[in-house]
């Protein structure tokens, strides 16, 4: 059982242009919820069933899809990227699937490469004109050795899930993630009919106009994330995507492997991941051992993920305050370290 929940980390949310709704989840069910806000100036309130875009969230969904192809066969880990892209440099040529799922791949930073291709929430983008900033790319680390955690290797995954599939990869990910797992507002940008609601950037309005989908992609809303946060670990992809992370020579753990991250919080195992992205902030973490979970979503990102995160950071102790080690680190100070078993 939790404890009592101190809301007031949300409680003094300033007002703003968009909303938030937060929900946390125990055994599968919505113990507690909370609402702020509207959908946008002179719209209607923000709820757990407002469709947002969910930015980093997005690539534990590309990871289940990895992990569908591998059990069912058409894929392994060992499968070299440039077999299913042909087109990447040849200093590419050493990346396994492996090494992008656990972000090893060595890839350079994305925000740089981002910059150089001019992507943004309004720029018409696919992964086809992502991709091709990679042509002239040098790796920064050799692969398997360093994590670096990177939004083209993601890229790169949904590209190879596509051609494994022979379907696009928000098609691919309807039929094996979605519509199982009774995600029925969610959908990937590279089908037709996904629209998030409009996101709001220091009081700007901004509308997602990409098809780049892998890193992110995704639109979605909260109520369909408590679905995924029941669905995944009942399920054989759970049991891929959730387990062991891999330690690297350096002695660091492959935290963020599978777009999850797994980590300790005090003492205890966390599965999480953010997202932060023009106008939106997505908040997750699952505590396992207690089989509950938290999770935030808004269209307003006048707060920062920092500060996003910082408050759903203590709305979590709060209900977790007699299970928790303080003199262990919380999860802002826990990346690369071994979960408790």
């Amino acid at each position: 059982m939790l404890g009592r929940l101190d809301w007031s980390a949300f409680d003094d949310r300033r007002p703003s242009a968009g909303g938030t709704a937060v929900a946390v989840v125990v055994h599968g069910e919505v113990v507690a919820s909370r609402q702020w806000g509207t959908v946008g100036p002179g719209g209607g309130a923000f709820t757990a069933d407002t469709v947002v875009y969910a930015a980093s969230v997005a690539k534990q969904f590309t990871g289940a899809c990895i992990a569908e192809l591998i059990l069912t066969g058409r894929l392994s880990l060992d499968t070299m990227i440039r077999q299913l892209v042909p087109a990447l440099p040849s200093s590419m040529a050493g990346i396994t699937i492996d090494h992008l799922v656990s972000h090893t791949s060595g890839l350079p930073d994305s925000n740089r490469l981002d910059v150089a291709t001019g992507f943004a929430a309004d720029h018409p983008m696919s992964n086809s004109d992502r991709i091709r900033a990679l042509d002239d790319v040098r790796l920064d680390a050799a692969p398997g050795t360093q994590h670096r955690y990177s939004n083209y290797g993601y890229v790169l995954l949904a590209e190879a899930a596509r051609t494994v599939a022979s379907q696009s990869f928000g098609e691919l990910a309807r039929q094996t993630l979605l519509d199982p797992a009774g995600m029925h507002a969610s959908d990937f940008l590279d089908v037709d009919h996904p629209t998030a609601t409009p996101g709001w950037s220091d009081g700007r309005r901004v509308d997602i106009r990409f098809t780049s989908v892998g890193d992110g992609g995704l639109v979605t809303t909260l109520s369909d994330l408590v679905a995924w946060n029941s669905w995944l670990p009942s399920t054989p992809l759970g049991e891929l995507v959730l387990g062991e992370r891999p330690t690297l020579p350096d002695g660091t753990v492959a935290h963020d492997a599978w777009g999850i991250s797994i980590r300790p919080h005090h003492g205890l195992r966390i599965e999480s991941h953010g997202g932060a992205f023009a106008g939106y902030l997505v908040s997750f973490v699952r505590f396992p051992s207690h089989d509950c979970a938290f999770i935030a979503v808004t269209n307003d990102d006048h707060l920062g993920p920092q500060d996003f995160n910082r408050r759903l950071r203590l709305l979590a102790n709060s209900g977790l305050a007699r299970h928790l080690d303080h003199s262990q680190p919380a999860w802002t100070d826990s990346h690369g370290l071994s979960v408790p078993t």
